[in-house]
């Protein structure tokens, strides 16, 4: 009756009835005080009362015989039971240390290990359970270390012993009971609800706690997962279920945020890096573009006189060579355009390594491109001149010749060509050149294919 659900109150008749049946016997008592105790009525005061009176009983009529023995056992744990359940730590932890001294079972030292956990002395309580552990291995054992573990906020030892419990419970033990070395049972079957009920809020939860204390939150995910198919719309579960997504969206939102915050970190610190490198660092050729700009000349005058104000363009494009220093090597550009477009005048591979190496050098600072806009466009009017076999066309005079005669297939880039021809000119007005328009003109080189045309056209 009372391993079943129901029934407590008519197992508690039958054991009163039999204390007055046999006044002399302790079974009774002994029965009345772990009915009255955890996981049935919870009556401390009723189950100390019994178990005291069961003892009494039994110390008048015990003897030497092995049987006994078991008995005392038995005797003592329910006075253990009863002390606890009335918080009376202290004597109990004095009983059960003579008790080891004479009888080291492992229900006595582990019901000390229980109290000295009570007592927050949770060292002292882990080296007891280990001692326990010589002797005999259970689920209780286990979930005192656990428990231990958890109080000391070592969470990931804690997670070891917790995980080693609900395998003994699933192994099919359904019973929290102490035993002797001979399997002697010393204390009821506990009832099954209270065994569910321990197995999510002793078992389950701390698991699913240490693994969010962890951060851990997939895991705490996976186990909530497997108790929630165990014991489905279980509050405590249910509430954790709410818990565990938030953490785990916030965690996910914090590694990218992390994430960011690494790359811009490094971006930051690479233009710390580029900033000390350029701070204080006068561009001549800066200067001396300036001057030639502010000449300000239309477009007629700069195609009539381009050949001459060329020149000028070619002594800044030096000094803007000697002044750049980074990481990107001249030579290998040169090789790798000499092996793309090999069709390319000689010239036209300098004047194109130049204008590429000074562009990937100075993309990321604050420069006039107007010097790396006019090396990339005579490479065009120098192939085009070769092309056309005048040597003294300019850009603007060999795109009209082109249009004039309709030459083919050139003619079909005229647009892309005008559009080159623009940006070139507006290299003569200050901060025109920008970086987004030299970009422009290197897609129509590169990636719309002018250049392996003009190479195949030769």
């Amino acid at each position: 009756m009372m391993s079943e659900r129901k029934g407590h109150l008519k197992a508690y008749t039958i054991f009163e009835k039999l204390t007055k049946d046999y006044p002399d016997e302790y079974i009774g008592y002994g029965a009345l005080s772990e009915i009255c105790g955890d996981g049935y009525f919870e009556k401390p005061e009723e189950q100390e009362k019994y178990a005291l009176k069961a003892f009494e009983i039994f110390e008048k009529n015990k003897s030497t015989k092995t049987n006994d023995i078991h008995n005392q056992r038995y005797m003592y744990s329910l006075i253990i039971q009863s002390k606890r359940s009335l918080g009376k730590y202290h004597e109990v932890l004095k009983l059960t240390s003579e008790l080891i001294k004479t009888d080291p079972n492992n229900t006595f030292i582990h019901n000390h290990a229980v109290i000295l956990n009570k007592l927050e002395r949770f060292e002292e309580s882990i080296d007891f359970c280990k001692r326990e552990l010589f002797v005999t291995e259970d689920e209780t054992v286990y979930l005192l270390l656990g428990e231990n573990f958890y109080s000391l906020k070592n969470y990931k030892q804690a997670l070891v012993y917790f995980k080693k419990t609900l395998s003994f419970i699933n192994a099919g033990i359904r019973n929290t009971v102490y035993t002797d070395e001979d399997n002697r049972m010393l204390t009821s079957h506990t009832k099954e609800g209270w065994v569910k009920k321990k197995k999510i809020e002793n078992v389950f939860i701390p698991i699913i706690d240490c693994y969010f204390r962890l951060g851990e939150y997939l895991n705490a995910r996976a186990v909530w997962t497997i108790a929630n198919n165990e014991f489905p719309n279980n509050k405590m579960l249910l509430a954790w279920d709410n818990i565990i997504s938030i953490m785990i969206d916030a965690k996910r939102q914090n590694e990218a945020a992390e994430l960011a915050l690494n790359k811009l970190t490094c971006e930051f610190e690479e233009e710390k890096r580029i900033a000390s490198q350029r701070k204080g660092l006068v561009r001549k050729w800066a200067q001396e573009l300036m001057k030639i700009q502010g000449l300000d000349l239309d477009e007629k005058s700069l195609d009539t006189n381009w050949e001459e104000y060329e020149e000028q363009f070619d002594e800044i494009i030096n000094k803007m060579f000697r002044e750049t220093e980074g990481d990107i090597q001249y030579s290998r550009i040169k090789e790798y355009f000499e092996n793309q477009y090999s069709g390319l005048h000689k010239k036209s591979i300098e004047f194109l390594s130049t204008a590429e190496y000074l562009f990937l050098a100075n993309k990321g600072n604050t420069i006039d491109f107007a010097p790396i806009m006019v090396e990339y466009c005579k490479v065009v009017e120098l192939e085009l001149r070769i092309i056309l076999n005048n040597k003294k066309l300019t850009l603007g005079q060999s795109l009209r010749h082109i249009e004039k005669l309709n030459i083919d297939p050139l003619v079909y880039n005229l647009h892309d060509l005008n559009l080159l021809y623009q940006h070139r000119n507006g290299s003569a007005h200050s901060g025109t050149s920008t970086k987004e328009k030299v970009e422009k003109v290197r897609n129509i080189l590169f990636d719309k294919n002018l250049l392996m045309l003009l190479c195949k056209i030769k």
